[in-house]
């Protein structure tokens, strides 16, 4: 069979050919695209350029391998009291965020230095204002804060027939554990306590006082930041102590008649400010809510009443002459 030939396709109209007009076309101008100038490298990350770095000690102080009282100290690191002091620029920083529903009203933890950057002026939070700083050197501070410390460990501490700091085995049913120093058990706090009960068994009482007297410093730090009235500070950081920060704070809140949830918020906050205008009627005020929130979580123990009752009474007379 023949094959058949493939119909052939039909051509395309060709489009007629445009007349020239002898004038010629102008064409758009193209813009140059603009190159982002890339930003010039800079020395230290923003954060780190946003931390003030100078800073003085404010006592006598032994740099330590990590950060824990108990570390090894640095050979060579000893450092006087007002020594310059810089903050190294470091991968990691330790931060704390406003947390009304925790103990301490903040949360802490560890955040690494890439995710960080300074925060703009404008969106700072300022729905609670700090309290104002009172007047002193940052020296006088640290004295003051050794010094209401100092006063806990004098309160809580039982003492051999030399004076110094000894191991107190704590009776049945007191909650703390098995022993204490200064009131540092072993329950709430093993570590510090171990470390403690180390140093008298060496015999290095000066360091167990020193030691114990830091401890119970950072332990009731927050209180700081609630107030800086001396008087109130120091009452308040004795209830920390006692009853845990957020129990200080659940106190302070009954004080104030506020409402109690251990969050220092800014109703709390603002009620403070008004209320440190008389220092001396808070702190008495602070007395009856100390003994009304003891009854509250523990109980009117008779065993323990008649201390308890001492020690509240010592620390609001230390408190009304601290300054």
């Amino acid at each position: 069979m023949k094959k058949q030939k493939p119909a052939s396709r039909t051509k395309e109209k060709e489009k007629p050919a445009r007349k020239k007009t002898g004038k010629a076309r102008k064409q758009p101008a193209r813009r140059p695209r603009r190159r982002k100038k890339a930003a010039p490298p800079s020395a230290e990350p923003e954060v780190r350029q946003a931390i003030p770095l100078d800073y003085v000690t404010t006592d006598e102080v032994s740099l330590r391998a990590t950060p824990d009282q108990a570390a090894t100290k640095l050979s060579g690191g000893r450092l006087e009291k007002g020594t310059v002091v810089k903050i190294a620029p470091q991968d990691w920083w330790y931060v704390e965020v406003p947390r009304p529903a925790t103990a301490s009203g903040v949360l802490r933890g560890w955040v690494s230095n890439a995710l960080l950057r300074r925060a703009p002026e404008e969106k700072k939070d300022t729905a609670v204002s700090p309290p104002s700083a009172p007047q002193g050197t940052v020296a006088s501070r640290g004295e003051l804060r050794k010094k209401m410390a100092a006063s806990i460990v004098q309160f809580e501490g039982r003492r051999d027939a030399q004076g110094h700091l000894k191991v107190y085995i704590l009776p049945s049913g007191d909650g703390g554990g098995r022993y204490e120093v200064a009131g540092i058990n072993d329950r709430y706090h093993p570590k510090e306590a171990a470390r403690l009960r180390a140093l008298i068994e060496a015999g290095r009482f000066d360091e167990a006082e020193d030691y114990a007297t830091e401890v119970i410093a950072e332990y009731t730090d927050v209180v700081a930041k609630w107030t800086c009235v001396p008087a109130i500070e120091a009452y308040l950081r004795d209830a920390a102590f006692n009853r845990g920060p957020g129990g200080a704070a659940k106190i302070l809140q009954i004080a104030l008649g506020v409402h109690v949830d251990g969050g220092v918020g800014p109703q709390t906050l603002a009620a403070l400010r008004e209320a440190e205008k008389d220092p001396a009627r808070l702190l008495a005020t602070l007395r009856i809510a100390r003994e009304q929130y003891e009854v509250r979580v523990a109980g009117r123990r008779e065993k323990f009443w008649k201390g308890l009752v001492n020690r509240w009474d010592n620390s609001l007379d230390f408190a009304s002459h601290c300054a």
